[in-house]
């Protein structure tokens, strides 16, 4: 892993070398160009090529998939995937967020297990993740059956939300910053549709961010209780966490490619069901208040 880090970094130097080639060389191709035109051209650096060209192929985003699937195996994955992220992806209010979000959860992993006897601290499951057999599905019920395995698996991570259900000091910090990653999800959310709308008066922005952080929650879930589902009850639950970020990785691709196919924008998973469902509430909407609207007349 470490020599893998360090040929990232040496990539992303040689990158940004050659952006600042490109860049000197832009400025160049300005000065002769206002020479030539005898207008007074500047360079900005922020410009950048047009997203959808001729030539541009499918962007697979796989440093998202690998980074995610790393921060599953323990504290010392979810560490390394942090720094990872804004390695490959460049240093943005996404990647920050997104390590943001990382650091809370090791916190909270770390808060739970100091919380514990000390019999039952599992030191090595806690720092590389969680490889003994049937892990995944400790502690759950009705796991003899796939659909059993799903519906449980469904059932703690809804619980663990809770904070009733939240026994020791460490399951309450634990269960805050579940709540805390959800908070960073509807930041970066926000964010991205604050690009989108431009502003934050739209009322459209306010159901979109809300809907979208729902949906991401919703997907990690169900992705989690379906790779429990489809690995059997002997699975380790670094082998059910990894799996259920493939799940996403694979549903966000095909959703991208589909939209981007059909309608000339890509849309993520997220976006796509977050606009689905709003679009569609906003037509039953409208249709109830055609439908009443005729009835009244009626009267």
């Amino acid at each position: 892993m470490d020599a893998i880090v360090k040929d990232i970094e040496e990539e992303a130097y040689d990158a940004k070398a050659l952006g600042q080639a490109l860049e000197d060389i832009s400025r160049e191709y300005c000065r002769t160009e206002g020479k030539i035109s005898g207008q007074q051209l500047y360079f900005d650096k922020q410009v950048r090529l047009p997203d959808n060209t001729e030539d541009e192929k499918f962007n697979w985003k796989l440093s998202g998939l690998f980074w995610k699937g790393v921060a599953k195996f323990g504290v010392t994955g979810t560490i390394i995937s942090a720094f990872g992220q804004m390695i490959t992806d460049g240093v943005s209010y996404k990647s920050l967020l997104g390590a943001g979000g990382k650091f809370v959860q090791v916190f909270g992993d770390l808060a739970k297990e100091a919380y514990k006897e000390s019999d039952n601290i599992d030191i090595k499951g806690l720092l590389f993740g969680k490889w003994k057999s049937g892990s995944a599905v400790a502690g759950l019920p009705n796991v003899t059956t796939g659909w059993g395995r799903f519906c449980s698996s469904i059932s703690k991570q809804v619980k663990d939300f809770k904070f009733s259900n939240a026994v020791t000091v460490g399951d309450k910090i634990k269960t805050a910053t579940k709540w805390a990653g959800v908070a960073f999800s509807g930041i970066t959310n926000a964010m991205s549709n604050y690009a989108e709308f431009g502003t934050v008066k739209s009322e459209r922005f306010w159901k979109e961010t809300v809907t979208e952080t729902a949906v991401d929650v919703g997907i990690g879930i169900l992705a989690t209780a379906a790779a429990t589902a489809a690995l059997g009850a002997s699975a380790p639950a670094v082998a059910v966490g990894t799996a259920a970020v493939g799940v996403v990785w694979v549903a966000d691709t095909a959703t991208r490619a589909l939209t981007g196919w059909l309608g000339g924008e890509e849309k993520g998973l997220t976006e796509t069901i977050s606009d689905g469902i709003l679009d569609l509430g906003e037509k039953v909407t409208k249709g109830i208040g055609k439908t009443f609207a005729k009835w009244s007349f009626g009267f």
